[in-house]
């Protein structure tokens, strides 16, 4: 079962950049705190809607090798190792066919880990995504408006649906 080890250390959107989308000067810090937290959620919701992460995560699971082991996560971007107790297992390799990753090498018949980075793919349409929601939860920062309302503004939802895949966050 593979699960995250190390989460993304970088947001796809700086504050200055949603501090320039919400038109807000980067000199005012009275927002800062806000728009942190506006970057933090936005980020966690297109994840959820592409189904995979925007930022480079670290990745691992422990098993029993066969030929070759399928890596149910994407973008599969790195074979970090292949372990065995704390010995590296040479001779192994990150095959990619399209969107789908496996690892194949010389399996000995003892457990290894494998080690992986997924993530750090961010086309320009996803951070637009990720920007226009900021500026939406900036200005309306209630979940009532006078104006009509959708979850998700359908923006987004196009943009966001271009790149969207089945996979769920750990």
């Amino acid at each position: 079962m593979w699960h995250r080890e190390t989460a993304a250390t970088t947001k796809p959107v700086s504050l200055s950049e949603a501090k320039a989308q919400c038109r807000v000067e980067n000199a005012d810090t009275d927002s800062d705190a806000l728009l942190t937290g506006l970057i933090a959620a936005a980020t966690d919701a297109v994840e959820q809607m592409v189904g995979f992460p925007l930022g480079a995560e670290g990745w691992m699971a422990t098993m029993t090798g066969r030929a070759a082991v399928a890596v149910p996560l994407y973008p599969v971007t790195e074979l970090v190792s292949v372990t065995l107790g704390d010995d590296q297992l040479p001779g192994f390799t990150l095959l990619k066919d399209g969107d789908r990753a496996s690892i194949t090498g010389p399996w000995p018949a003892e457990p290894v880990t494998l080690r992986v980075t997924v993530g750090g793919f961010l086309p320009p349409s996803i951070k637009h995504a990720i920007l226009l929601l900021i500026a939406q939860w900036y200005e309306n920062r209630e979940a009532t408006s006078e104006k009509p309302m959708r979850e998700v503004p359908f923006a987004v939802e196009s943009l966001v649906s271009l790149y969207r895949r089945g996979w769920a966050k750990a």
